[in-house]
């Protein structure tokens, strides 16, 4: 008896580690949903930085620029430089929390796997024990039948 509770509670056990497994998978996909758009949004101030350089070089090129005007595009163009920045970082943080959370999926799905592993031992040691005992019960019949 001790040896099927064992493989009940191995059972439970890769049923809980399964749960987990979901779970890690699920943080997973949000993490990389997360970092696609976090690169999405560092395209887009990319986008803006440039369009607004080349603004400012245009503004630069002309014969009658006037210096308000130019300090004015010099000023949009460290602005969008910082937002630039600012998503670089972004996107940076949320490749690493992809990574990490690939790393936890992966361990998750390992633990899951051994202890699954372990339970399919388990439950296969208890089914030759129940065979054995059958076959000792079959033997003793037989024994007795042939004293009798």
């Amino acid at each position: 008896m001790p040896h099927r509770d064992r493989s009940r509670r191995l059972k439970e056990l890769v049923q809980v580690r399964d749960l987990q497994r979901l779970r890690a998978e699920g943080e997973a996909a949000r993490a990389a949903q997360e970092a696609k758009t976090r690169h999405a949004m560092l395209d887009e101030s990319e986008l803006v930085r440039d369009a607004s350089a080349e603004r400012w070089r245009m503004a630069m090129s002309e014969s009658a620029v006037m210096t308000e005007l130019a300090a004015l595009w010099s000023n949009d163009l460290k602005r969008r430089e910082c937002d630039v920045g600012e998503a670089v970082r972004a996107k940076e943080t949320a490749d690493a929390q992809r990574a990490r959370r690939a790393r936890d999926y992966d361990a998750a799905l390992a633990r899951r796997d051994a202890i699954k592993e372990l339970a399919r031992k388990a439950e296969k040691a208890d089914a030759r024990k129940q065979d054995d005992a059958a076959l000792q019960d079959a033997l003793d019949q037989g024994t007795l039948r042939r004293r009798t």
